[in-house]
C-alpha cells in the first residue's frame, strides 16, 4: 500500500511569512522578529473568521506586510498591496487588530475587485445594504459605539467607511468583542459573515485552478 503524504496545514503561514518585510531592524534582529511576527500569523489563524482572511491574503502575488519594530509611526503607502504595522509601544493586542484591520481591507479587493469595497462593482443592492447599516450604527442614540467602531465614523472621507467598517468587525473579533458585534449589530454580523463566505468560496475556485493547472 502505498503511504500516505500529509500536507502540513499551515502553508498560508508559511506564505504570508514570505511576504512579511522588516522595517528599522539589523539582520541580527530580524530571524528573532520573524519567529515573533509568525506567531501573530499563528493566533489569528487559531480563529475561524479570522483564519479566513490569512487563506485569501496568502493567495495574493502582489502583498507585501511591513513590520516596523523601531520605528513610532510610519507613514501608510497608498497602495493596497502594502501593509504596515507600527509595533513600538504598542500592546500585542494592538499590533495583532492593526494586522487584521489592514488584512480584511485588502482581502476585500481580492475578493471583489473594487477599490476594497466589500460587494462587486454590479452589486448595487450590497451597496445599499452596508450603507444603511453603516448610517443606522452611527445615528443609533440607544447603543453606546464601541470604541473601534468609531474609529469608523473619525474619517470624514465617507467614501471609505463601507471597507473600514469590515476592517474593525476583523478588530473586534481579535480584540475578544464578537458576542457584543452579534448582540448589538446583528445585520452587520450577518454582512460580514456573507464576506467570508465569499471568501471560502474565492479559496476553493483558487485551488481547484491550481489543481488543473498542475
Amino acid at each position: 500500500a502505498e503511504e500516505e503524504v500529509l500536507v502540513p496545514l499551515n502553508l498560508h503561514i508559511e506564505e504570508l511569512i514570505k511576504k512579511t518585510k522588516l522595517s528599522s531592524a539589523s539582520d541580527e534582529q530580524k530571524l528573532e522578529y520573524i519567529d515573533y511576527i509568525k506567531t501573530f500569523y499563528e493566533r489569528l489563524d487559531q480563529i475561524p473568521e479570522t483564519s479566513e482572511i490569512l487563506l485569501v491574503a496568502s493567495q495574493s502575488d502582489f502583498l507585501e506586510i511591513f513590520f516596523d519594530f523601531e520605528q513610532p509611526a510610519i507613514e501608510k503607502s497608498k497602495e493596497r498591496q502594502k501593509i504596515f504595522v507600527v509595533t513600538k509601544d504598542r500592546t500585542e493586542v494592538e499590533m495583532l487588530t492593526a494586522l487584521i484591520n489592514q488584512m480584511a481591507i485588502y482581502v476585500m479587493e481580492i475578493v471583489y475587485k473594487n477599490q476594497s469595497k466589500p460587494y462587486k462593482k454590479c452589486d448595487e443592492d450590497r451597496k445599499e445594504e452596508i450603507e444603511r447599516i453603516i448610517f443606522d450604527i452611527e445615528f443609533n442614540k440607544e447603543l453606546e459605539v464601541p470604541e473601534i467602531l468609531k474609529k469608523v465614523f473619525v474619517d470624514k472621507d465617507e467614501s471609505r467607511r463601507d471597507f473600514e467598517i469590515i476592517g474593525s468587525v476583523a478588530e473586534m473579533i481579535v480584540a475578544g468583542q464578537k458576542n457584543q458585534l452579534i448582540e448589538n449589530y446583528q445585520k452587520l454580523w450577518a454582512f460580514f459573515e456573507r464576506i467570508l463566505v465569499d471568501c471560502e468560496e474565492f479559496v476553493k475556485r483558487f485551488e481547484n485552478s491550481a489543481r488543473l493547472s498542475v
